[in-house]
């Protein structure tokens, strides 16, 4: 199986322009703070310190991301599911206009306007529920 990992980052110019522009800044002000301090070593790590989380902030700010493409060396195998058996010869049964519905009890005020009459698409029921299941139930079958 052949791998390939890189790195790579969701950027945009915007996002670049800033994250340079915000690192500059925070050296320029560190250099500053480190120069007024009297060029200390450990103020001088301090800042370093400070230069160096902003940088990390500045490139988790361009969205790295960690990408690995596994390549396998031969085909993948598919395969296709038939079912002949007489199950699927069963019709579903169908609603009858006159039986409430969970779409009737909730309507879809967002989808259609109030004020548009609201056109019945369903389909009608040719059986009953009891009609369908009869052969399913019959004590005598």
């Amino acid at each position: 199986m052949n791998t390939v990992r890189s790195l790579t980052f969701l950027t945009s110019p915007t996002t670049v322009v800033v994250s340079v522009l915000v690192v500059l800044a925070t050296a320029a002000v560190s250099f500053w703070a480190w120069r007024r301090g009297g060029y200390r070593r450990a103020h001088g790590l301090q800042e370093l310190l400070r230069v160096g989380i902003v940088a990390l902030v500045a490139v988790l700010f361009n969205q790295p991301e960690w990408v690995e493409e596994f390549r396998p060396d031969e085909q993948p195998t598919v395969a296709i599911l038939w079912d002949q058996s007489d199950s699927m010869q069963t019709q579903d049964a169908l609603r009858v206009a006159s039986e409430p519905s969970h779409d009737d009890a909730v309507p879809n005020e967002l989808a259609e306007p109030a004020s548009a009459p609201r056109a019945d698409s369903r389909p009608k029921a040719a059986v009953t529920r009891e009609a369908a299941i009869a052969p399913l139930t019959d004590p005598a079958v």
